[in-house]
């Protein structure tokens, strides 16, 4: 250090030498300054409530009871506006035998996420899956759009079927007095919205 106070350019090289060589000399300096806490992480569910879904005796047909239905030639029923490519090849063939009176909890997604995280928020339960089945009472519940336990303002609605490994979306789609229906893979790249409700199963 020069004795006016003033360091010159040899000094200042040196300074910066000794900063370089010491990854730990800026942590030093700042050793009474005030560290900054990480803002905390909020959960990726809001619990919002549970619905009991009563035991469904019949066997369930799936081709027979999703189809299209919306329109000026809507009949009685639920009124389906759409349903996905994915989630007719997966899942109309399908046939449910009878099913226990089931507990089911729905959340609210705090942000936009990918299936696997929210599984895993949800335990990754083998038991949390929705049946079909189930899916379909809730919407015969709110079979022309009517508030209720699906959100019917737009945002999804989503449920994971037995497996875990495809995910099941509903949203009412207002334009066409209609739900739609879809289904993708739990390994895809498809996010859901902040605000879309999240439904699984109790443990029995």
């Amino acid at each position: 250090m020069a004795r006016d106070g003033n360091r010159d350019y040899e000094e200042v090289i040196e300074v910066f030498q000794v900063i370089k060589e010491k990854p730990n000399f800026a942590t030093i300096l700042g050793r009474n300054s005030k560290a900054v806490a990480p803002k905390p992480v909020p959960p990726l569910l809001e619990p919002v409530g549970t619905v009991t879904i009563p035991a469904l005796a019949d066997r369930f047909n799936a081709r027979e009871k999703f189809v299209l239905n919306y329109g000026q030639k809507a009949k009685p029923g639920v009124r389906i506006a759409y349903l996905g490519d994915n989630f007719e090849e997966w899942f109309l063939p399908m046939v449910e035998q009878p099913t226990a009176e089931a507990v089911v909890s729905y959340s609210r997604l705090t942000r936009s996420e990918l299936d696997r995280p929210i599984l895993a928020s949800l335990g990754n339960r083998p038991d949390l899956a929705i049946f079909l089945r189930q899916i379909y009472w809730l919407l015969c519940e709110q079979s022309n759009g009517e508030p209720g336990t699906l959100l019917n303002d737009g945002w999804g609605n989503i449920f994971y079927a037995p497996g875990l490994t495809r995910a099941v979306g509903v949203r009412w789609h207002s334009e066409f007095g209609g739900w739609r229906v879809f289904a993708g893979s739990v390994a895809g790249r498809f996010r859901w919205y902040v605000g879309d409700r999240v439904f699984s199963r109790n443990p029995a």
